[in-house]
C-alpha cells in the first residue's frame, strides 16, 4: 500500500460515522475434517470457500467504467421525505431512497459483470496449519477472509475453521491419551507374547507380556509417552492404553483337554 492510498483510507476511517472503528460483516464457519494422523504429526490442510467480493470490473461501484450520475428520485440526497398521518397528525420522515439504495447516485450504465450488484461470487482456497495435538472443536481463524461488502465502512468478517476429528480404525483419542484394543490368543495370554504396532507417524511400538505373567481378559497395559502430543508443547505426549481381548478357542480336541487337565492339576 502506497502512502497516498494509506492516507485515503485513514481519511475515510476518520470521516466514518463509526469513529474509525468499522463494524465487521458476518463470519463464515466451516468444518475442517482432519485425520488423527494429521493431528498427531501436524500438517497443512486446504479449505475451499465461496464468498462475495467486490466486482473487479467496476471496483465495487456497480457502474460500467465507474461512471455514476445523481439519482433522479432523491436528487442526490440519498433519502426521500415521506408524510405519514397518525392520530390526525401529519409527520414528515426521512427514508433511504429505494432507487439508489440511499447512496444519492446510481450507475450511468450498469456494470455488465455484476449487473449493478457491486459484488460477484468467487471460490477461494485457504491453507490451514493443523498444529500437533489440536483437539476436536479447536478453531483456526482467517481474519478478514469472509465476504467483502460494497459499503467501505463495513469490514469483511472472518473465516473460522472448526477442527472435526475423523474416527480412526485402530486408535481412539481420550484427551491427550490414545486407546486401542489388541486381540491375543489364549496361548499368548498364558505364555507371553511380543507384538509390534505401527504408530500414527509410522514409528514402531513394541508391546509385550513376558513369559511367566498371564494376561487377563480386558487387562489394560499403559505405555507412557506414546499418546498424542500436547497442543502447545508437542515434545510432551500422553499415554497409550492397550486393552487385551483374549480370543478363546471355539473347541478343544480330546488330546488338548488331557494336556490342559494335566497342566492345571492342583499343586
Amino acid at each position: 500500500m502506497d502512502g497516498i492510498e494509506g492516507l485515503k483510507q485513514a481519511e475515510q476511517r476518520a470521516n466514518s460515522p463509526f469513529g474509525g472503528h468499522r463494524p465487521k460483516g458476518p463470519n463464515i464457519m466451516v468444518n475442517l475434517r482432519v485425520s488423527l494422523e494429521q493431528l498427531y504429526k501436524g500438517q497443512e490442510a486446504s479449505i475451499d470457500i465461496k464468498r462475495n467480493v467486490l466486482c473487479p470490473a467496476c471496483r465495487g461501484s456497480g457502474a460500467k467504467d465507474g461512471e455514476r450520475v445523481k439519482c433522479d428520485v432523491c436528487k442526490g440526497r440519498g433519502y426521500n421525505v415521506v408524510i405519514q398521518e397518525f392520530m390526525n397528525m401529519r409527520m414528515q420522515m426521512q427514508q433511504p431512497c429505494h432507487a439508489c439504495g440511499g447512496k444519492g447516485h446510481k450507475p450511468k450504465h450498469v456494470c455488465p459483470r455484476c449487473n449493478g450488484a457491486r459484488v460477484v461470487s468467487e471460490r477461494k482456497t485457504l491453507v490451514a496449519m493443523i498444529e500437533r495435538g489440536m483437539k476436536d472443536g479447536a478453531t483456526i481463524v482467517f481474519e478478514g477472509e469472509a465476504e467483502q461488502h460494497p459499503d467501505p465502512n463495513i469490514m469483511p468478517g472472518d473465516v473460522i475453521a472448526v477442527v472435526r476429528e475423523v474416527p480412526h480404525p485402530i486408535f481412539t483419542r481420550d484427551g491427550d491419551d490414545l486407546k486401542m484394543d489388541m486381540e491375543i490368543s489364549l496361548r499368548e495370554a498364558l505364555l507371553g507374547f511380543t507384538r509390534t504396532i505401527v504408530h500414527l507417524d509410522g514409528h514402531k511400538v513394541t508391546i509385550q507380556n513376558k513369559p511367566g505373567h498371564t494376561t487377563q481378559p480386558f487387562e489394560v497395559q499403559v505405555i507412557e509417552g506414546e499418546g498424542m502430543p500436547l497442543h502447545g508443547t508437542p515434545s510432551l505426549k500422553g499415554n497409550l492404553h492397550v486393552k487385551f481381548i483374549v480370543k478363546f478357542p471355539d473347541s478343544l480336541s480330546p488330546s488338548q483337554q488331557t494336556a490342559i487337565k494335566e497342566l492345571l492339576q492342583p499343586q
